[in-house]
């Protein structure tokens, strides 16, 4: 008698030690969601920004994307477009796509032209990669994604930043000069569509993210 309460005792205690570990794997889980998903809209929110300007600078401003941006930037809870410009950019949508060329026309890159653009980092889902295993297998795919998705968009500006310092070379003839010309154009262009590849993979991401942890 006398063992079978101990026993029972010590499952008892087992059985309390394992919930107050899953308890408190369980909140670090929702601790590790709540900053992911805040460096996400955040991440979101910037490229948002770097797809308008390199698509109106150096890509196809069209109906297509225009949509795509207009629903997007609904959709980011911390936009960085003023709600009159928005509604601005929702006007554009009744033009047709020549009229839509004829406004980018105005904030089209002269050849050659640089753009201010840089390398985005979520730091701290990077530092807190380990926390991963805490979430659901398929959390844990979309996020790897959107990590491979900002490494290309990175390599990316590193790319046209190289292209763009060859532009001071003096020692460049005119047919090299045109070339490097085109070849920085078609980089900018790359960093919009990578942006805007980047933003789908973070939409995936949150989707799954508000799906909780395990």
């Amino acid at each position: 008698m006398e063992f079978a309460a101990l026993a029972i005792g010590w499952l008892l205690g087992l059985a309390s030690n394992l919930l107050h570990d899953r308890i408190r794997q369980h909140q670090k889980a929702e601790s590790f969601s709540v900053g992911v998903v805040t460096e996400l809209i955040g991440l979101k929110s910037e490229l948002l920004a770097v797809a308008y300007q390199m698509t109106s600078k150096y890509g196809q401003f069209n109906k297509e994307f225009l949509s795509w941006y207009v629903l997007e930037v609904k959709d980011c809870e911390h936009s960085e477009v003023p709600p009159e410009l928005s509604d601005g950019f929702e006007e554009l949508l009744h033009r047709d796509d020549r009229g839509l060329e004829e406004f980018a026309a105005i904030s089209r890159a002269r050849p050659g032209e640089g753009s201010a653009v840089k390398e985005r980092e979520i730091p701290f889902v990077v530092s807190q990669l380990g926390s991963l295993q805490l979430m659901r297998p398929e959390v844990i795919r979309r996020v790897l994604c959107v990590l491979k998705q900002l490494h290309i968009f990175n390599s990316t500006v590193h790319e046209a930043r190289t292209e763009l310092n060859r532009t001071f070379e003096a020692s460049l003839s005119e047919v090299n000069q045109r070339r490097v010309n085109e070849n920085l154009d078609l980089y900018y262009r790359k960093i919009g569509e990578r942006a805007r590849m980047t933003v789908t993979a973070v939409d995936s991401a949150l989707a799954e993210l508000n799906g909780g942890a395990k």
